[in-house]
C-alpha cells in the first residue's frame, strides 16, 4: 500500500527509483553519479541499431518528423552519438 501511494503521489520520482532499481540488477554498484560509459561503450553499436529500427517503425506507422510527444518510446540521442563519434 505504501508503494502504491508513493507511485501516485510523485510518478516521476517513482519512475526514477524504479529505473534505478532495474539498473542495479545489471550494474550492481550503479549510482546516479557514477560514470558507466566505459562499461556500456561496447553496446553502443547495438543501441544505435535498435534506435534506428525504432525510428523506422514509427515512420512506417504514419508518423512524420519531427516526432511529437505521442511517439513514445523514441529518442534521437543516437544522432548525437553518431556525430560525436564520427
Amino acid at each position: 500500500i505504501i508503494e502504491e501511494s508513493r507511485r501516485l503521489e510523485n510518478p516521476q520520482e517513482y519512475l526514477a527509483l524504479t529505473v534505478e532499481k532495474f539498473l542495479t540488477v545489471h550494474i550492481p554498484d550503479y549510482e546516479k553519479t557514477k560514470d558507466v560509459f566505459l562499461m556500456l561503450e561496447k553496446h553502443l553499436g547495438e543501441a544505435i541499431k535498435r534506435a534506428k529500427q525504432l525510428e523506422g517503425y514509427h515512420l512506417q506507422n504514419g508518423n512524420q518528423f519531427p516526432f511529437g510527444i505521442t511517439v513514445n518510446p523514441y529518442t534521437e540521442v543516437y544522432r548525437l552519438i553518431e556525430a560525436i563519434t564520427s
